[in-house]
């Protein structure tokens, strides 16, 4: 997938929160990122929120714990991510991890 069909599709799952905050959930961005497993997912997750630490920002307001159901799991968590963790980590860390993780 080159640049501009990746950003298509980032843009494709973007929603928008009643104040007009855009954010992304984990769950959508595993599937475009074509991680087949959660488990594995969680792992590019965590590299993520460490790299939005480092940078300064607070984990709590750029990752947002939530619960969604799904067909699967009644409960299945999920994040809510802001713009800034997507846009400046996740395709980073998901190029880097490629190399580190299976997916």
């Amino acid at each position: 997938m080159n640049y501009l069909e990746t950003n298509n599709t980032f843009d494709s799952i973007k929603h928008t929160d009643e104040f007009g905050n855009e954010f992304w959930y984990d769950r959508e961005l595993q599937k475009i990122l074509d991680y087949k497993k959660w488990e594995n997912f969680k792992k590019v997750i965590e590299t993520a929120k460490k790299a939005c630490e480092n940078s300064g920002y607070s984990i709590n307001e750029q990752f947002l714990d939530v619960r969604k159901l799904s067909k699967r799991n009644d409960n299945a968590n999920d994040y809510k991510n802001s713009g800034y963790s997507v846009n400046e980590h996740f395709v980073d860390v998901d190029k880097l991890s490629k190399k580190h993780i299976v997916k």
